[in-house]
């Protein structure tokens, strides 16, 4: 508990400053001492994990002590529990800082293990086949990450694109977004397969998604197809 817990006396002023002041100082020293251990135990993650623990019980907002958790849970093999702590502290971050976690929770989160991939194969079907499927693809992936209404006439379930492909430009550029987000929360790639058989909005909006992600950090996209099957897409 707190320093001299229960023993507020707000009409005893110079007490109260004296208190508040030295509960902050406990406080801090606690930290402190909390951080040098999981520092100590770094090797030992069985031992240094309730530290890192009792860290964020202490501070829920503390970056450093969720990414301790992470870390020292996936050194222990556990990336699932990892993961899911990960997933709690994104959330909280976001619901009382309004912002998503820094450098150093992003970095434990990708050491636990290589960057995701979302895959999509083309196939002689209607327009966007491959890259519908490959955006449910990503939402599966990233359930966290909500893809926005602009993209309703390729994905019904969004709502909005009850009038069709309307504007191409406003669609292909709400594409362009997502994937931007989705790199700068995470590293990631993006293999398309067999794209010899893109239709042609399909090839258009792939030659528009390569250029404009040409220099977005953490974004790879490779294509494959056939040798000797691929046209002028």
């Amino acid at each position: 508990g707190e320093f001299l817990d229960g023993l507020d006396l707000p009409l005893c002023y110079r007490y109260q400053e004296w208190c508040i002041a030295e509960r902050e100082a406990m406080s801090q020293l606690r930290f402190r001492v909390l951080a040098a251990l999981i520092a100590r135990l770094e090797d030992v993650p069985t031992d240094a994990l309730p530290y890192a623990y009792a860290f964020v019980a202490a501070d829920p907002l503390s970056e450093a002590g969720h990414a301790a958790v992470v870390r020292l849970l996936g050194k222990m093999g556990r990336t699932n529990d990892a993961l899911v702590h990960y997933e709690r502290a994104h959330r909280i971050f976001e619901a009382e800082l309004g912002a998503p976690p820094g450098e150093e929770l992003k970095a434990a989160r990708q050491a636990l293990r290589p960057p995701p991939i979302a895959v999509a194969r083309a196939a002689p079907s209607g327009a966007y086949g491959i890259w519908i499927d490959l955006l449910r693809s990503v939402q599966r992936q990233r359930p966290r990450h909500g893809l926005p209404s602009l993209l309703g006439p390729l994905l019904p379930e969004l709502g909005g694109g009850e009038g069709g492909v309307g504007d191409r430009t406003q669609l292909f550029d709400a594409i362009v977004d997502v994937f931007y987000g989705l790199a700068a929360d995470e590293p990631m790639g993006i293999a398309l397969d067999d794209v010899q058989w893109l239709d042609d909005a399909s090839a258009s909006l792939l030659h528009y998604v390569a250029r404009r992600t040409e220099a977005a950090p953490g974004l790879v996209i490779a294509c494959a197809a056939r040798s000797g099957e691929v046209e002028d897409n």
